[in-house]
């Protein structure tokens, strides 16, 4: 079974949840959310609720997935403990690489593959980071050479 958190509209996990509801691109600057608006039959096993704190018990989760979260919220280090709270064995996390990415105001946190592999070498009993997306720079029109865009670091617990 998979907890996939932070899904917004595209869902991979057998239980999925998230803080905003609506497809608005970067959601991190709504905070009106509203039950209403959530269609649960376009969601399956849907759960409102925050990232930093969880509804599940300890270890109730084979494998979580939290896909492009981490650059919004305040606190990266207690996500990535509480994502590994609920999990049994395996966290995956993807998110912007700072190398590569279009600064945005939305993302609170820039992160480089180091970040993730500090986290893991000291939480974690294995930890494997790479590039998973590349982009075109200057453009995808005259590509001098491509930088990373996509950090991919996946967590096995102790």
């Amino acid at each position: 079974m998979i907890l996939d958190v932070g899904c917004g509209t595209n869902y991979v996990g057998d239980v999925n949840c998230d803080l905003y509801v609506d497809d608005i691109g970067h959601r991190s600057g709504r905070r009106d959310v509203s039950v209403d608006r959530i269609n649960v039959k376009a969601v399956p096993n849907f759960v409102l609720c925050d990232a930093l704190h969880l509804p599940f018990k300890d270890a109730s989760f084979p494998k979580v997935v939290c896909r492009h979260l981490i650059e919004h919220v305040s606190k990266p280090e207690s996500l990535m403990f509480e994502l590994l709270r609920v999990s049994q064995l395996v966290v995956e996390v993807a998110c912007p690489n700072a190398l590569g990415e279009h600064r945005s105001d939305f993302h609170m946190n820039h992160f480089r593959s180091r970040w993730f592999w500090n986290f893991g070498k000291r939480y974690c009993n294995y930890v494997f980071v790479y590039t998973s997306q590349w982009r075109c720079f200057p453009s995808d029109l005259f590509c001098l050479f491509r930088l990373p865009s996509e950090i991919s670091a996946r967590f096995v617990k102790r």
